[in-house]
């Protein structure tokens, strides 16, 4: 079994589980025909921090790399569904928190959401870099 990383940025990460090693190509067409991820002619490719295309094989272990120029600065920001898993996300500049959810695709039905430790008022509201949101599953009190 070869288990592999696709990294977009800004977007998600992608597990990807394959019978044998595989081109980026191969890798890159499951993603689309399963989760309709579309990739751009102007995103960058590497795999192991080397400049990678559609033919480079990709072997267990390994991540793919996929960036995208963005306006203005990145933010990169952790979402985290406890009990779950969590996500790495990175946005465009002005991104709201909500955004950040969306981008990790959580759902807050039955959670309180939080930013780095304060209960969300707004969750419209913008993100900065290197916050932490976390969705905590909501408990009836005694």
């Amino acid at each position: 079994m070869t288990s592999v990383k696709v990294a977009f940025f800004p977007g998600k990460v992608y597990d990807i589980n394959l019978d044998v090693p595989a081109s980026v190509g191969a890798v890159l067409d499951i993603l689309e025909e399963s989760d309709g991820v579309t990739i751009e002619d102007c995103m960058q490719m590497t795999v192991g921090g080397v400049t990678a295309n559609r033919s480079t094989t990709v072997f267990d272990g390994q991540k793919i790399v996929i960036t995208k120029m963005v306006k203005g600065n990145a933010v990169d920001v952790t979402v985290i569904k406890f009990p779950g898993s969590s996500q790495m996300v990175t946005l465009e500049d002005g991104a709201t928190i909500q955004d950040a959810i969306d981008a990790a695709d959580f759902d807050t039905d039955g959670f309180e959401v939080k930013i780095n430790g304060a209960t969300v008022s707004d969750i419209n509201a913008t993100v900065v870099s290197g916050s932490r949101i976390v969705l905590v599953k909501k408990v009836k009190g005694n």
